[in-house]
């Protein structure tokens, strides 16, 4: 583990386990127990409320792509996706909502080159459109392990919790952290440490830097 940061028991006071006060970039996956979100201020009240919107999740990485388009003389309109959308992307579906009136319309052709054709309308109806692909490039193929959605826990963890408190068990019941270790082992091995003492368990990473200067 390069970097671990915890909250501690300032967790029960709202304090947060790590800040960082512009982009971040991973280059690995991104795994949370609670949700994903923005923070924001509120668009309509922003000097006293602020407003959050959640994620979409599921058991498979989605990509959405989304657009209206107006029919042509014959009932069709053509729908041109980004140049990138079949490199990038599989196992498509297709979702039609007609604007201020109604028709029949279907996919009358599914997507090749990176188009699909709509079909079935009035001349000049509109129609929003929104198409849901499953991710399917290179990165993702390369990593099978990232795409298990039940995941046996490791042999040290069967009968721990991430979060013991919310099934009745006991702080002790925390599960380490995958490739690491629990906040009470680590608290441990610091004390150990000050002592000079040998600590009972040794950590399979190095112990952080000294804390930079501020600027």
């Amino acid at each position: 583990m390069g970097v671990f940061g915890s909250a501690g028991d300032a967790a029960l006071l709202g304090g947060v386990a790590g800040y960082f006060d512009w982009d971040v970039d991973i280059g690995g996956d991104l795994n949370v127990a609670g949700t994903k979100s923005f923070f924001i201020d509120h668009p309509q009240k922003p000097a006293t409320h602020y407003l959050r919107h959640f994620c979409a999740e599921g058991p498979e990485p989605n990509t959405l792509y989304r657009g209206t388009v107006t029919l042509d003389s014959q009932g069709e309109a053509v729908v041109e996706l980004p140049g990138y959308f079949e490199s990038l992307n599989a196992d498509f579906s297709y979702h039609l909502t007609c604007v201020g009136d109604y028709a029949p319309v279907y996919i009358k052709q599914k997507i090749q080159g990176n188009r699909f054709i709509i079909a079935g309308g009035k001349p000049g109806l509109e129609v929003s459109w929104l198409v849901i692909a499953r991710r399917n490039d290179p990165y993702w193929r390369a990593r099978p392990e990232s795409q298990q959605v039940e995941i046996p826990k490791e042999p040290d963890n069967v009968g721990k919790y991430l979060h013991p408190e919310l099934y009745g068990a006991p702080p002790s019941a925390r599960a380490a952290y995958r490739r690491g270790h629990t906040l009470e082992e680590i608290r441990a091995y610091k004390a150990a440490a000050l002592k000079n003492a040998t600590p009972t368990r040794q950590l399979r990473y190095a112990e952080p830097a000294a804390r930079f200067p501020r600027r």
